[in-house]
């Protein structure tokens, strides 16, 4: 008869091990959001942040400050091109650019692809994350930083726009923090939406110029804040558009020293042959629609 004890169990079979990397989303989030697949490739913590560039299943290389996501190659495009291109389109000349918070490098590569763009001045609060993105995310800055019209300066804006050559910019993109608190909540009191910084960046506007200022996810405390622009410029834009890794419909505030409305005829034109560029995400039809459900959002706040 057969031993049945010298059956030896079979051994386990091996799990694939499944990295997951979650971000931090306080509870007020309300979701937890974990990557799978996740593969470090660089971390570091500066005087600033923490940086973390990782490879996910789902989005490709990625991008987290403080645990929180904030561009993916998957989707970075949608981002970069809705923030750019129509602001370029709104200004009267398009020469002369402000970018504040130069972080990845992809705005710049995106303005890059205007003929008109003379001199970029690239303003990047922490230099750690200069030298991540240029040796971790090349296909975001696809060179943009050794550019010859790119202007690289390491500082605060504040103390940026406080310079007296910080002046007669066609356009400034405002690529700052999300204005959310520790805790996760909107803060109306964010750094971008205080009155110096309005004042300084407004008076830094070449005549036509035109700001685009990223303002987060889609939130009803944005209605205040875009009511107050609008007692300060002659005209706001809102525009709002999906981005998957961020899981929510993230807004844009355009806006402008001059009534925009004037010219809508010539900057309709002007978006429509910007197509030519062959962006991946913007075309007039997507810039309009995402001006479109923004004006529904904010629907109940008459312009002025």
């Amino acid at each position: 008869m057969f031993n049945l004890s010298l059956i030896q169990p079979a051994p386990p079979l091996e799990s694939p091990i499944v990295v997951i990397y979650y971000e931090k989303n306080p509870a007020s989030f309300g979701l937890k959001i974990g990557h799978l697949g996740f593969r470090e490739i660089h971390r570091e913590t500066t005087g600033f942040q923490e940086i973390l560039i990782g490879e996910t299943a789902r989005y490709g290389r990625a991008l987290f400050l403080d645990g929180v996501i904030q561009s993916s190659q998957a989707d970075e495009a949608i981002y970069h091109d809705m923030l750019i291109h129509p602001v370029m389109a709104h200004t009267r000349n398009g020469r002369r650019i402000l970018v504040a918070g130069a972080g990845e490098g992809a705005s710049m590569r995106e303005l890059l692809k205007h003929t008109t763009v003379k001199t970029i001045d690239a303003v990047e609060i922490d230099g750690g994350m200069i030298g991540a993105a240029k040796a971790h995310l090349p296909s975001w800055h696809q060179g943009a930083w050794d550019d010859s019209r790119v202007s690289v300066i390491e500082a605060d804006i504040f103390d940026h726009l406080a310079k007296p050559s910080a002046n007669n910019y066609d356009a400034i993109i405002i690529d700052l923090t999300d204005p959310i608190d520790d805790a996760g909540d909107f803060c109306a009191d964010s750094l971008t939406f205080k009155p110096a910084f309005l004042d300084a960046a407004q008076a830094a506007l070449a005549p036509g110029g035109c700001i685009v200022m990223q303002v987060g996810e889609r939130l009803p405390g944005l209605k205040g804040v875009l009511a107050n622009l609008r007692n300060r410029f002659k005209w706001v834009q809102p525009y709002s558009v999906f981005v998957p890794s961020f899981h929510s419909n993230w807004t844009f505030f355009m806006m402008s020293n001059e009534d925009r409305r004037h010219s809508a005829e010539a900057i309709h034109a002007k978006l429509t042959a910007l197509e030519a560029l062959g962006t991946p995400y913007f075309s007039c039809l997507a810039y309009q629609l995402a001006a479109e459900q923004a004006d529904r959002f904010f629907q109940d706040i008459s312009e002025t």
